[in-house]
């Protein structure tokens, strides 16, 4: 079953591909000619070394830990197959093998849809794609407009997330005739079902040099592919189309084929079919926002944009192959929307609509009132891992490292982009002082030291822990430095036009008392 249905999954379907407009700003000489150059013995070298040591082998068994120790032995052998590789792209079919382990999606997977297939490479392609990633990131800055923040070196998901939280607050206080909406789409296996031809013609529209296509398209052309299921390499089979979860290419050639609707988009809104939407007169137009395949979209209400939206949608989907599961994605509307024009909204775009868009990149989308509730499940994520922890069984200084690189750490992605309620921070750091010291559901162990004492640098005596609501302090200090050094950063703009007025020539904060929670 699982064989039968990852093989219909890569499978191509055939149709016609449509015309997309071009979009991609031109690449400069110099930027072609270091695409194609040799790749030199220091730049693979330096891709081996960024391997984590016991990463998840290929099908020849290898960790990058063995590369590593033993590179006065097999050094030179991985140097001259890179570089032959890349000569010769035909030749990278001989170490492109892939075995996929099925990841599931929820506690209770039901069809293997709910499965992510990881794809575990050899290090010696590993090291190939690697080099090649290293070329294509300096970039992806110039190619990717602003609404992607997506592996493009120096943009941040903390902006994404601020920009839809702030877009969400004003529609609840949106007033007058124009209703607005926000769409948050859901692709079906984005990255499995990619057209390599697709693919093709979007690097080639950017205009990279026909040998570093060449090998771009090796890679991702070559693979064969075995299913690992219960430790069971299962019968092999070669795709046609799909990026490999777990190459180090996928994640920035997926990145370039979805500018493609952006470019789609933004046709529209020059042509004056799409109607974007601002949060106040003079703020920037936004349209869309993208962080891979997490796509929220944002225009007037009304069944004409409706049909607009469609019609972008479908055509991208028709050429890239990839599938709008419209069952999971969900529309949601200003609080002026009329209820017709949402009725007949929703009708054509056949998707439903919710007054909650639940989490948006793994952080609660707030929609009134911050409670504990709201950021409770970081709660629960701590007592899971707690649960499955035998704190009797390990030493001080056991629990102490467990602490400051696991516990510490799980609540700082939601950290840097809104500030916790107190009550959630004084509940994380009780959980580790309790932790620390031992002391479990049904016994409470006495605390030898004060908290704060522990929280002090190891230079003046302390364990180096730091208090979950200063952490959460000097991260959101941390945005504010971004909010002032970098102007131009569309979340910034977002943010000044709607907090901040210019006087004399310096930003003043608006007196209202209408502000987000975030």
């Amino acid at each position: 079953m699982a064989v039968s249905f990852f093989k219909s999954l890569y499978q191509i379907e055939l149709g016609v591909s449509p015309w997309l407009p071009k979009g991609f700003a031109a690449l400069s000489v110099s930027s072609c000619t270091g695409l194609e150059r040799p790749i030199d013995r220091e730049k693979i070298i330096q891709a081996v070394k960024s391997m984590g040591n016991l990463k998840a082998p290929g099908k020849d068994g290898y960790q990058p830990i063995f590369y590593k120790r033993c590179w006065d032995t097999v050094g030179d052998s991985l140097v001259n197959l890179v570089e032959e590789c890349f000569r010769e792209p035909e030749l990278i079919s001989q170490v492109n093998e892939t075995l996929f382990v099925l990841i599931p999606k929820k506690e209770a997977p039901e069809s293997f849809l709910q499965f992510r297939p990881i794809g575990l490479s050899n290090v010696a392609y590993k090291t190939l794609a690697k080099c090649l990633v290293n070329r294509i990131k300096p970039l992806m800055g110039n190619l990717v407009h602003p609404t992607q923040t997506s592996f493009v070196p120096g943009r941040h998901i903390s902006d994404n997330i601020i920009i839809v939280q702030e877009v969400v607050h004003s529609m609840g206080l949106k007033k007058g005739r124009k209703g607005q909406m926000a769409l948050k789409i859901d692709l079906t296996k984005a990255y499995d079902r990619l057209s390599w031809n697709f693919v093709k013609e979007v690097i080639t529209e950017i205009g990279l040099p026909r040998k570093f296509i060449d090998a771009i398209m090796a890679c991702i052309t070559s693979p064969t592919m075995q299913v690992l299921w219960n430790g069971q390499n299962t019968e092999e089979f070669k795709p046609s189309r799909g990026l490999r979860q777990g190459c180090p290419l996928s994640p920035y050639l997926f990145t370039l084929c979805l500018e493609k609707l952006s470019h789609l988009i933004r046709e529209s809104i020059d042509q004056g079919k799409w109607k974007p939407i601002r949060l106040n007169p003079g703020g920037p137009q936004l349209s869309h926002i993208f962080f891979a395949d997490d796509l929220i979209l944002f225009v007037e209400a009304s069944a004409d944009q409706a049909a607009v939206i469609m019609k972008c949608l479908d055509t991208f989907c028709q050429a890239s192959g990839q599938l709008v599961s419209r069952e999971k994605s969900v529309v949601f509307f200003a609080k002026n929307t009329n209820r017709t024009i949402s009725s007949s909204t929703t009708s054509i775009l056949g998707m439903p609509a919710t007054q909650d868009l639940g989490r948006y990149l793994g952080v609660p989308v707030l929609h009134g009132r911050v409670t504990k509730d709201t950021y409770r499940y970081i709660l629960d994520r701590i007592n899971s891992k707690l649960s499955g922890w035998k704190a009797k069984n390990l030493t001080l200084g056991g629990r102490v490292t467990l602490a400051i690189s696991v516990l510490c750490s799980l609540p700082i992605y939601a950290m840097q982009a809104t500030l916790l309620p107190i009550s959630i921070c004084d509940e994380i750091d009780k959980r580790i002082r309790g932790f620390i010291w031992g002391s479990t559901t049904e016994a409470r162990k006495i605390h030898l030291v004060h908290w704060e004492g522990i929280c002090r640098k190891k230079e003046d005596g302390g364990l180096g822990l730091r208090k979950a609501h200063e952490l959460n302090l000097a991260y959101l200090t941390k945005l504010n430095w971004r909010f002032l050094k970098n102007p131009e950063e569309l979340w910034v703009q977002v943010l000044q036009s709607k907090y901040f007025k210019m006087r004399e020539g310096n930003l003043r904060s608006k007196t209202s008392s209408r502000q987000s929670n975030l």
